[in-house]
């Protein structure tokens, strides 16, 4: 992972309270330091790609279940006293200022995932067959990059885990 990408990607995750380091770092570097330590997690089809592109790119990503998630989402800053579990042991996530997507709710918006952890409520689960997925880029991040990495995560979401349709749109303003 390019030191210079990492410094980026904390950059942008770097707002108010919320500061990306020790656990609360971006899930990109989560993974660099398993796949260095040979303990990679293989989780299943989508999940496993997901994490891959996050590896290979230094990008973090998110993966949803898109029926529980919806397709339109929202990307938004944490607002105090937020926090989702992230984990099947009930662990939560303070998302104070952390960068969020959030989905369509009753009342509003519900947040689902970060760069850092994402909610149990809309995770991959064995039945799940349409997935929508993240890919958090700082703004200073090149397009064509962007693009290309967007791409390949379409392309090996449709070789690995046999997908029937794939795209992808770049690009969000916040």
């Amino acid at each position: 992972m390019p030191a210079e990408r990492r410094q980026r990607v904390r950059r942008m995750l770097r707002h108010g309270k919320y500061k990306p380091s020790g656990r609360s770092k971006p899930a990109s570097e989560f993974l660099l330091q398993a796949a260095l330590f040979g303990s990679f997690p293989r989780v299943n089809g989508p999940v496993d790609v997901n994490n891959m592109i996050s590896l290979e790119s230094g990008l973090p990503g998110s993966i949803f279940d898109a029926d529980l998630s919806g397709r339109h989402l929202l990307m938004r800053r944490g607002a105090a006293g937020e926090s989702y579990v992230f984990n099947p042991s009930g662990q939560s996530i303070d998302l104070e200022d952390l960068l969020l997507v959030c989905r369509r709710a009753a009342d509003g918006w519900e947040p689902i995932g970060n760069p850092v952890k994402d909610s149990m409520a809309t995770k991959i689960k064995p039945e799940t067959r349409d997935v929508v997925a993240v890919l958090y880029a700082p703004a200073d991040e090149p397009d064509d990059s962007v693009e290309r990495w967007a791409s390949e995560f379409a392309l090996r979401l449709a070789a690995h885990c046999a997908a029937a349709a794939t795209g992808f749109c770049v690009g969000f303003n916040s």
